[in-house]
């Protein structure tokens, strides 16, 4: 290939990315922009108690200080403080710039707009570091681009965006600095870490992969880098555990705290047999009656991978409300669950060939591996239909799309099919959410 067509090539993939990025923006602020702060949202609360995401930051706007009190007796002040610092100073100074908002908390939905759109731009550059082009480039971008989950998510004003944009940060710094290490890089990838866990402590997950790329850094570049992983040690531990100490000394908090619902809840699923929900893949699950994630009825959801892939493109039964959206929306499952087949297929193909993104497939494997393990065991451990949900497992996303792209980069023949599955894909997302703006009330 001569410099012209390499010149030629990479002005179109710019281009392509400006325009994917910028379209997929635009959908997502035409959604937040429809929906109220109070609209699908998960454990939001209300602004004037303590209570819910958006009481735990207007404690923050009007104390300034952290809770002086056991952070269990106030829901959701468990969770760690940085995304409800940053959404009460933005809210602050936005209420001051515009008097005429004060009171109005819609604004707080830009944040987690911005969030979603930074998780989309990074994994554009994971992609990149395994040098994919073409279909294997743009068509599982596409779907990460428009994928249901992030535009529900850009709307949600709890802390899940943060700590997902901080956990993918943190995995493509990591890969980064296996390939050039720095004193610069393992500041950001302790930083980026450390964070993440102030955000929400499920950004602990990105621990195990760059556990693995730091000790292949360590077998790599020997004693050169030592110093480096003690240096992010010394940055990342006190950034990322200091909350979960804090309560622990002052209140008895344990330090993997989480809160359990009353048992009475509808969604409570404790009186299922585990290996019921385990095993049963009833296909009448995924019948056009079930199809949502349901909380109650007949076909109550058990089954953790079933829930996970409806989940993914269905959130909780958001659009169960409108027979016009159930139409359209049906048939966003069975794609999905398409996608999520052939990018499994990938994976023994990544651990044979290709030795010089080893250490990068691997990495992305004990991702997939840990994350599953912990999605499934919090499931099992705390059995109510919510937890079921895909932003408790946010990074298989990712993973999906990795490996959709090294299917396809290795399958040239299936890629007509995932290219027209791929624009299904898209069109149904934004004519259900066109229709869905429309709707509900």
């Amino acid at each position: 290939m001569n410099r012209l067509s390499i010149n030629k090539y990479l002005k179109n993939e710019k281009y392509f990315l400006l325009f994917v990025m910028v379209l997929s923006l635009l959908v997502r602020l035409y959604y937040i922009c429809s929906i109220s702060v109070f609209d699908m949202q998960h454990d939001v609360g209300t602004p004037d108690t303590y209570y819910g995401h958006l009481g735990y930051i207007s404690y923050y706007m009007q104390n300034f200080q952290l809770p002086d009190f056991d952070v269990r007796e106030a829901f959701q002040f468990w969770h760690p403080p940085l995304h409800h610092w940053i959404s009460a100073a933005f809210l602050t100074i936005i209420w001051k710039v515009f008097p005429g908002m004060h009171g109005n908390y819609e604004p707080l939905q830009l944040l987690p707009l911005l969030y979603i759109t930074l998780c989309i731009w990074i994994v554009w550059k994971l992609l990149k570091l395994w040098n994919f082009q073409g279909a294997a480039l743009y068509l599982p971008f596409l779907i990460i681009a428009f994928h249901p989950t992030f535009i529900i998510l850009s709307g949600s004003v709890n802390n899940d965006a943060l700590c997902f944009l901080f956990t993918i940060l943190s995995i493509y710094l990591s890969l980064l600095w296996y390939q050039s290490p720095s004193i610069k890089l393992i500041i950001a990838c302790a930083l980026s870490i450390g964070l993440g866990m102030s955000s929400k402590g499920t950004a602990a997950i990105a621990a195990f992969p760059m556990a693995f790329i730091f000790l292949a850094g360590l077998f790599k570049y020997k004693m050169k880098v030592f110093g480096q992983l003690i240096l992010f040690g010394i940055i990342s531990l006190p950034l990322g555990m200091w909350w979960y100490i804090r309560n622990y000394i002052l209140f008895d908090v344990p330090i993997n705290y989480i809160y359990r619902t009353s048992t009475d809840a509808i969604g409570y699923l404790g009186n299922v047999p585990t290996w019921k929900r385990v095993f049963d893949f009833d296909i009448r699950r995924f019948s056009f009656q079930n199809i949502y994630v349901q909380f109650e009825g007949r076909f109550t959801e058990v089954n953790p991978i079933t829930a996970l892939l409806k989940s993914a493109v269905y959130g909780q039964s958001w659009f169960n409300y409108n027979i016009y959206i159930r139409v359209v929306a049906y048939p966003l499952v069975f794609i999905w669950t398409v996608f999520t087949t052939l990018s499994l297929c990938a994976l023994p193909g990544l651990l044979k060939k290709s030795k010089e993104f080893l250490i990068s497939n691997i990495s992305i494997i004990i991702l997939f591996v840990v994350q599953f393990i912990s999605y499934y065991t919090f499931c099992i451990e705390y059995p109510y239909v919510w937890t079921m949900d895909i932003r408790y497992a946010l990074p298989i996303l990712v993973c999906h799309c990795l490996w959709l792209s090294a299917f396809t980069h290795e399958h040239p023949t299936w890629e007509k099919i995932i290219k027209y599955f791929t624009y299904a894909f898209v069109a149904i997302t934004l004519l259900v959410f066109f229709l869905f703006t429309f709707t509900f009330k």
